[in-house]
């Protein structure tokens, strides 16, 4: 089976010119390449503002952990607090 159609590929007369094959594959391969340039370009960049953004998250957590210690008059959320539901309620 795979004999006889190779032996009929075989037969054939080429329909296509090998010319400008080399050239080709070679802009082929230096396409790819400036690809892959191209992506370690954008990986470094998208690694650079990931960090960025990791910093500044963890800047502005440090900040907002740190302004909750300090006891508000106006922390709605807390149970000492005068404005909050429960203290209103029982009446203290």
């Amino acid at each position: 089976m795979i004999d006889d159609d190779i032996r009929k590929l075989a037969q054939q007369q080429s329909h296509r010119s090998l010319a400008g094959l080399e050239v080709d594959i070679w802009a082929g391969v230096e396409a790819c390449a400036r690809e892959h340039r191209f992506s370690r370009v954008v990986y470094s960049c998208q690694a650079a503002v990931m960090a960025v953004v990791l910093l500044t998250s963890i800047a502005a957590g440090t900040h907002v952990a740190s302004a909750q210690n300090q006891q508000s008059a106006l922390n709605v959320f807390s149970t000492r607090a005068d404005l909050a539901p429960s203290y209103r309620l029982i009446g203290h």
